[in-house]
């Protein structure tokens, strides 16, 4: 195999490898990464047949590895048969949506096809990766070069976060962490795959780690926050969100969560004026201003809640509830001056 390997990528003489892998694959027949490389080969001899068939069995053997569908794809485009190329290309994209260039073959068939709508949403998805495959690339090439530079782990899991690939980026946040236990960021980048991953409490407990190691870095305030409200701790979630504002006051989407902890823990007044600075800085909030809405309402201030609930059907007429709610609000409000009068 290794031998293989030098003549076709490192000295390409793809006859010469073909002539290896053949006997290699023919005395070891689980191999997938043989049977892979040796389609390569036949790709690069122009049998595209035989890369077919070897690529085939290669997939049978490793059915969860995106590169060889994806090379299986490019054998059956180089053959002519477009519907098992597209066929092996969605199948990449499946395994491993976050890779762009099965997005960009498979982009380039539909437009064979004539499939406008469904070339520009994989064109789409390739621009949208495109750029995160860069930075894989770029941050492996730096923990390459330089495999004491932290930053570069910490960057290189982030991006793997991006991706998806949660147990890479664990694994280079680990690494950091075991290199300078007191860099703060990979604590953060643990706390982010736990949380992903749902375990919340030991989410917690890295980024409270990653702010009593770094204070100032308010994202961690902010998931932790998260990950504190989503356990039911309501009294440390605003605590933690109100950290966060404090260092980054700019941020419409926490300024909402806090009011949402708040309104938990019964400190109503809180949670609207929480609610209406994260409208003032984002009136198109809609979940937001339900929250006021609600918030209004469960205080009896029912001009203020229809006031709110008018504006979401101004803003989106389709909202789940809101009309019912609205209808609710007006009627208790009629009632509300009926006792008055």
């Amino acid at each position: 195999y290794a031998l293989g390997l030098v003549l076709y990528a490192g000295l390409g003489r793809f006859q010469e490898a073909a002539d290896e892998l053949e006997q290699e694959v023919q005395q070891d027949t689980l191999r997938a990464d043989e049977r892979e490389l040796l389609g390569a080969v036949y790709l690069g001899l122009n049998l595209p047949q035989r890369a077919i068939d070897a690529l085939s069995e290669a997939a049978r053997l490793q059915p969860k590895d995106w590169g060889i569908h994806h090379r299986l794809g490019l054998a059956y485009t180089r053959k002519g048969l477009i519907q098992e190329a597209a066929e092996s290309f969605r199948h990449a994209t499946r395994l491993a949506p976050y890779v762009p260039q099965a997005h960009l073959d498979l982009a380039r068939l539909y437009e064979r096809q004539n499939d406008s709508e469904a070339a520009d949403r994989e064109r789409a998805l390739y621009e949208r990766w495109a750029p995160v495959e860069d930075r894989v690339s770029r941050f492996k090439q730096e923990v390459s070069q330089y495999p004491d530079s932290l930053e570069a782990r910490y960057l290189l899991g982030q991006a793997y976060v991006e991706q998806g690939r949660l147990k890479e980026a664990f694994d280079r946040f680990r690494e950091a962490i075991e290199r300078d236990s007191t860099y703060a960021e990979p604590y953060y980048g643990v706390g982010a795959v736990m949380h992903m991953g749902g375990d919340l409490q030991r989410a917690v407990m890295a980024y409270e780690k990653a702010v009593s190691l770094q204070p100032d870095l308010f994202l961690a305030h902010a998931d932790l926050g998260q990950a504190y409200y989503q356990l039911g701790h309501y009294e440390p979630a605003a605590a933690a969100y109100q950290k966060a504002l404090v260092l980054r006051p700019d941020l419409p989407i926490t300024q909402s969560k806090l009011g949402l902890a708040y309104a938990q823990t019964g400190r109503v007044d809180e949670a609207i004026q929480a609610y209406g600075e994260a409208l003032r800085q984002d009136s198109s909030l809609v979940d937001t201003r339900n929250a006021l809405a609600h918030a209004y309402a469960a205080q009896a201030r029912f001009d203020l809640a229809i006031e709110q609930w008018r504006a979401i059907l101004r803003q989106d007429a389709a909202y789940p509830k809101v009309a019912e709610l609205l209808d609710r609000a007006e009627s208790a409000q009629a009632r509300a001056r009926q006792s008055i009068e």
